[in-house]
């Protein structure tokens, strides 16, 4: 496994941690008395926050890998990159929200109410913080997955809207409408 390999691989621990972690402070908000959900969401969040950081750490040599591919887009990675260190933080903030709230919460310092909502409320932000990330991830490397672009048409323009056959891949419909001029 190269390092290109092992970033795509662990870059799914946070967006799907976070999310998982959001439904247990849900739960954790009904069910006051069980802390369960509670202690479920704070390993999750700290899962999630690890995964974060490894996937963080792991982009750069990621890079080194993917721009040396045919059809990289350079403008995306730094995107990418700029909103991984964003969201990163966000879910390491959130983790250790979440082990402040469960240690009020555990030495019954504090009802569970306030602690958990704030803690759900940085999770459902960080959870929109890894989606918009992973989504500019998938840009690098994924002409369809680029807004107002264009994938070149089939062999022989097979499948093709009429004029589009000739679309090169990653084409923005602007720009490649304007080259017919």
């Amino acid at each position: 496994m190269n390092a290109a390999h092992f970033h795509l691989v662990v870059t799914h621990l946070p967006i799907v941690g976070v999310a998982m972690a959001a439904v247990l402070l849900v739960l954790a908000l009904f069910h006051r008395a069980e802390r369960g959900a509670l202690r479920a969401a704070v390993l999750v969040l700290a899962l999630s926050a690890a995964g974060a950081a490894a996937a963080y750490l792991s982009g750069e040599p990621a890079e080194e890998i993917a721009e040396r591919l045919p059809g990289t887009s350079e403008q995306a990675i730094e995107v990418h990159e700029e909103r991984a260190g964003a969201a990163t933080a966000l879910a390491g903030l959130t983790a250790l929200a979440g082990v402040a709230a469960l240690l009020l919460v555990e030495r019954r310092r504090i009802a569970p109410g306030a602690p958990v909502a704030i803690t759900l409320a940085g999770a459902i932000l960080t959870s929109g913080a890894m989606a918009w990330t992973g989504a500019s991830g998938g840009e690098i490397r994924h002409p369809e997955a680029r807004a107002g672009s264009l994938v070149a048409a089939p062999a022989g323009g097979q499948n093709a809207p009429a004029g589009e056959a000739d679309a090169p891949a990653g084409a923005d419909r602007e720009e490649w409408e304007e080259d017919d001029d």
